[in-house]
């Protein structure tokens, strides 16, 4: 029996909260102490489970400044002695410290419960609250492995009246793992039972950098920028500085890389292929857009139902590059679904969907085809967690158990995909229509005003960048520091909160985020900051139903 082979990629992903000054947000730090580690250890229980990990080069920055001392706002109130607080700070903790999932993660301590509803009902917090929030808002960003190990346990157990000692221990003993979090990955890695890919370094849509232009590619009738930004060098860039990160920290040669949001084109992928990547992956939607285009060169323009198993081959030159296709439908299960299901039926029913997969391709095909197949589910890994009972604990033990005792299945890296399949047998596509795993278009990222003003800023500083002159060493330093600001601002999640597309309470952190990253590039470059960018682009919070930073693909 020939199995089908099942690719797994799990994105792990947040955007640079750095700025010259300051780490404006937690979320790097409270992902890496419940799920970046975490994730890793649930592979290595089931060592037959090939993985892929994509680690954004910006986020890999972040867990290492992380690892060495650095310290976000909340963090750094939270370490406090509680009766030295002023009362700011006070208040600060107490808008901050419930940004959880109320039913998953406060209602698992009476105290965390009890302290949300003196919240709710807007009583007053004394020290022995404040202390207790600061501590529980750690611990239910506490992996769930980590929550059996001490001080974590005794912490866990005793759920209120904590000391100030006991604080210093809670976040002395979180600190020490971010010293764990990359060389389990690199062990994992050597081992072979993963493969770690990257994102190009700030995670920017690539397509975008090359030309704004190309959104319209998918939607005829985007309202694009007043100023189209056309910048490939930054393109390169970005993946290069990317390619360089990742061999330094893994000494390994990168092969794989998941665009962000698995954003392609033809010039990103020209870019791709000129800078030695081996392989890279989208939508199945984007896949549908580009066969059935009158650009794709293919007679028949029917898109079948099993298209998206088949990886693609790209050339460029005398090189390729092999494209992989997500099963948004068995992606979003897991992002979106199973977190209310039981762990069992939701594993069952993912892998029962695999097989039947796999026998409408044989059914169709036969065996021989059969073996050129790839079922690829690619998600976020770290956002769905909180969404799941015990951080999805349960579920990711029955979703390993059953995908390596399925021997209707083999679970398999994209490179290890690429070797069995066998290079010559990967069909061929001529034209990629410009998309995302969204909706397979750019419309979360460009074509509202509030976005396209974005663009319009970053046109206007990268103009200004790549016209400046490097005369002298000085110089050379200040451009330096500069490129770094103008590739930060470059990224994808800035644009993603502008508009109405997604709701949140801290648009506009985001804003000011990516309006600083252009700040510090005038300033660095020793020029006059234009004025416009000391104004919110952003305004009130406006939601169209969709929330926060995960969107199904359709």
């Amino acid at each position: 029996m020939i199995p089908i082979k099942f690719a797994l990629l799990w994105h792990q992903h947040q955007p640079d909260y750095r700025t010259d000054e300051e780490i404006v947000l937690p979320w790097v730090r409270l992902h890496a102490t419940k799920d970046y580690l975490e994730m890793v250890q649930h592979l290595e229980r089931y060592p037959t489970m090939h993985a892929i990990i994509n680690l954004v080069p910006s986020l890999i920055r972040q867990i290492e400044a992380y690892r060495d001392g650095a310290e976000d706002e909340i963090l750094q109130i939270s370490k406090k002695a509680t009766a030295s607080l002023a009362e700011d700070e006070k208040q600060f903790l107490i808008r901050n410290c419930f940004n959880v999932n109320r039913e998953r993660m406060i209602a698992r301590s009476s105290r965390y419960k009890e302290l949300w509803e003196k919240q709710h009902n807007n009583e007053s917090f004394d020290e022995t609250d404040l202390r207790d929030l600061a501590i529980h808002f750690a611990l239910a960003w506490t992996g769930e492995f980590s929550r059996f190990e001490s001080p974590f346990d005794m912490l866990i157990q005793k759920d209120r009246d904590y000391t100030e000692d006991e604080k210093i221990l809670l976040f002395s003993s979180l600190q020490k793992i971010f010293e764990k979090i990359l060389p389990y990955h690199k062990k994992l890695l050597d081992s072979g039972q993963i493969e770690i890919s990257a994102t190009p370094f700030y995670h920017p849509i690539l397509p975008l950098l090359c030309d704004t232009n190309s959104a319209a590619e998918a939607m005829q009738n985007v309202l694009l920028p007043q100023k189209r930004f056309s910048f490939p060098r930054d393109a390169y860039e970005q993946v290069n500085r990317a390619k360089i990160l990742y061999q330094e920290r893994f000494d390994h040669e990168l092969q794989g890389m998941w665009p962000a949001e698995g954003s392609i084109s033809n010039d990103a992928l020209k870019v791709l292929i000129e800078e030695n990547i081996t392989w890279t992956a989208s939508d199945e939607s984007v896949l549908l857009n580009s066969l059935t285009h009158e650009a794709s060169g293919n007679d028949d323009k029917k898109y079948g139902e099993m298209e998206k198993y088949f990886p693609r081959s790209f050339t460029h030159g005398e090189k390729n590059i092999t494209i992989f296709f997500r099963d948004h439908g068995l992606s979003d299960s897991i992002g979106f679904e199973y977190a209310k299901w039981d762990a069992y039926d939701a594993a069952m029913n993912f892998v029962n969907r695999c097989k039947e997969i796999r026998e409408k391709i044989l059914d169709r095909f036969g065996e021989d085809v059969l073996k050129e197949a790839c079922i690829c589910v690619i998600l976020d890994g770290e956002n769905c967690w909180e969404n799941y009972y015990e951080n999805g604990k349960y579920f990711l033990d029955e979703f390993y158990k059953a995908l390596t005792t399925t021997p209707e299945i083999s679970p398999v890296t994209l490179s290890q995909a690429i070797e069995g399949i066998g290079p010559r047998n990967i069909r061929t596509v001529s034209h990629i229509v410009a998309g995302s795993w969204i909706n397979a278009n750019f419309k979360i990222w460009i074509g509202h005003a509030e976005k396209n003003r974005a663009w319009e800023l970053l046109a206007n500083a990268a103009e200004t960048f790549h016209s400046f002159r490097v005369i002298d060493a000085e110089s050379e330093h200040h451009y330096q520091s500069a490129y770094i600001a103008l590739l930060q601002a470059e990224g994808s999640d800035w644009f993603w909160w502008y508009g109405d597309d997604n709701s949140s309470a801290q648009k506009h952190m985001f804003d000011s985020i990516f309006r600083s990253h252009l700040v510090d590039m005038y300033i660095h470059l020793r020029l006059p900051v234009p004025h416009e960018l000391f104004e919110n682009i952003g305004h009130e919070d406006v939601s169209n139903g969709q929330s926060g930073a995960m969107h199904r693909a359709t």
